[in-house]
């Protein structure tokens, strides 16, 4: 879930940011606003470009790397992995940015036990302390982490759904759909199982000239 996040003057004028290009910059800023209130994110190149620069057309995946790949060079992230999946740690986030009510999350957390460039945690490694607070979080797959949609943020899709949508129905065509689900789901009380099959089933009765049915079908236990 997107937050808000504080800018401090000083950014501005820091020597590490000012090694950085325009883009990265800008990147740098707005992964404050998708990491979770500890500073860490999943490290998904294509997931990260659909968040931050998701009208810019002329930006790649390759070149939201390449950004990710300066601030890693200045030091400005660090990326670590746990069960075979790779984060993303900003560092200094906590130095910057006051949290007073920090949500749950469902990342595990970043453990500074040491200083090379990739850090891999895994039971071999830790110590049975850092083994009891990692068992105790829930690691969910990125291919099945849900991100909000929609102008009310209601509507639930993954990376692969989303994207299997734009492919479906362009990019535009997407957003409308999006938006229509989440006007349904806002002012008339829809819940679906499943948001994408909502999306597909009512394209299919758009097909057939029929309205979405109303509250109640595909209705969530």
């Amino acid at each position: 879930m997107p937050r808000r996040r504080m800018i401090a003057p000083e950014f501005w004028i820091d020597e590490k940011v000012a090694e950085l290009s325009r883009d990265a910059r800008l990147l740098f800023i707005g992964l404050w606003n998708f990491a979770d209130d500890a500073g860490n994110l999943i490290y998904n190149a294509k997931r990260i470009k659909v968040c931050i620069f998701p009208y810019d057309q002329d930006i790649t995946e390759k070149e939201t790397a390449d950004w990710l790949e300066e601030l890693k060079q200045q030091k400005m992230l660090q990326v670590y992995s746990v069960n075979g999946i790779d984060y993303l740690h900003i560092r200094n986030f906590l130095k910057y940015q006051q949290i007073q009510h920090p949500s749950k999350t469902y990342l595990p957390s970043f453990i500074e036990s040491s200083m090379s460039p990739h850090i891999v945690l895994n039971e071999g490694s830790m110590s049975p302390h850092t083994q009891v607070k990692l068992s105790k979080v829930k690691i969910s797959s990125p291919k099945s982490i849900k991100t909000k949609y929609g102008e009310a943020g209601n509507v639930f899709l993954t990376e692969e759904e989303y994207q299997k949508l734009i492919d479906r129905f362009g990019e535009e065509d997407t957003k409308r759909r999006i938006e229509e689900l989440s006007l349904g789901i806002s002012s008339k009380g829809y819940k679906y199982r499943s948001h994408y099959h909502a999306i597909l089933a009512w394209a299919l009765r758009e097909g057939k000239g029929q309205k979405p049915k109303e509250k109640g079908e595909w209705k969530m236990r």
